[in-house]
């Protein structure tokens, strides 16, 4: 892991970026540009176009962790007027690909004010910021690229790390549920998620929905034996598993799930499945829905007394 070096340019120079000027262009570091003045400090990064379809271009390499965010603030002054779309940009690279453009104005959308931009960095490794400018298609008017106040946060030391699966069940409804009486089963849903196992990379989890179920069922009358329809309760758990990405995990390690970090976020009720008839009443036997479930987790073992499961 490295810091950016010369972030905000208060060296006055490029020192610690590499700086690519065509015939034409400029990259200057300056303390003000028409309305415009540093974010913080008193420099900042100014580059000009010329070309056509040239880029002055200023970048810095670095390395990074997982959840790192690398941000800082940009300003596209464009001069000239369409067909002829200049454009200013910042880019994150890792190589040659081009994994994210956090900032981009051009001509077409229009100059800028100071902008914050801001991109958090999925896997550990080897990272180049560039920020270019370029006069497309003519060489007539020039535009302008700003940039300044770059930062690349610490990385958090034991991030917390989730998962988010879909789970498809149907639940068994005996004594059957009525149909017409009312929309459908009403339910108190709890998650528990607990720590299966450890890989290199990977913590696998595994956990139980468990679910009260109340609905209009179709029942014996227990003093006349007729069959009506009366309010049911009854209970249903539902398993599931799922892995979570941990750079940091190895098999044997120590991970827990943090406190209240089991929940369902949402049921989508996808309705009455088995349906028929049953003493006279329309009825399903079985209930189909959809549970989405997040769980998440830190490493090392948990903080405090174990919850019951």
């Amino acid at each position: 892991m490295s810091q950016l070096i010369n972030p905000s340019f208060e060296t006055g120079d490029f020192t610690g970026w590499v700086v690519t000027v065509p015939p034409g262009g400029t990259a200057n570091v300056v303390s003000v540009f028409g309305s415009f003045t540093p974010i913080e400090g008193n420099f900042f990064a100014l580059l000009k176009t010329d070309g056509p379809n040239s880029f002055t271009t200023i970048e810095q390499t670095f390395t990074a962790v997982a959840g790192q965010v690398i941000s800082g603030y940009a300003f596209f002054q464009g001069n000239d007027s369409l067909p002829f779309n200049d454009f200013g940009e910042v880019q994150i690279l890792q190589g040659i690909t081009v994994v994210a453009t956090p900032f981009f104005a051009s001509v077409a959308t229009g100059s800028t004010g100071w902008t914050l931009w801001s991109y958090t960095i999925t896997t550990a490794g080897t990272y180049t910021v560039r920020a270019r400018v370029t006069n497309a298609l003519d060489s007539v008017a020039d535009s302008f690229l700003g940039l300044d106040a770059l930062q690349l946060s610490c990385p958090v030391a034991n991030p917390q790390s989730c998962c988010q699966i879909v789970v498809d069940h149907l639940t068994q409804l005996v004594p059957p549920l009525a149909l017409g009486f009312t929309p459908g089963p009403v339910q108190d849903v709890t998650v528990t998620a607990t720590i299966e196992g450890v890989c290199p990379e990977k913590v696998i989890v595994c956990g139980l929905i468990k679910k009260t179920i109340t609905y209009q069922g179709v029942v014996a009358d227990p003093e006349t034996g007729e069959f009506i329809v009366g309010t049911v309760v009854k209970e249903d758990q539902i398993p599931f598993q799922c892995a979570i990405d941990r750079e940091d995990a190895n098999a044997g390690d120590p991970f827990h799930v943090v406190p209240n970090g089991a929940a369902v976020l949402c049921s989508l009720s996808v309705g009455p499945q088995n349906t028929g008839v049953y003493e006279g009443f329309d009825v399903a036997w079985k209930w189909a829905e959809k549970d989405v479930v997040k769980v998440c987790i830190r490493k090392g073992f948990f903080p405090g007394p174990v919850l019951p499961q």
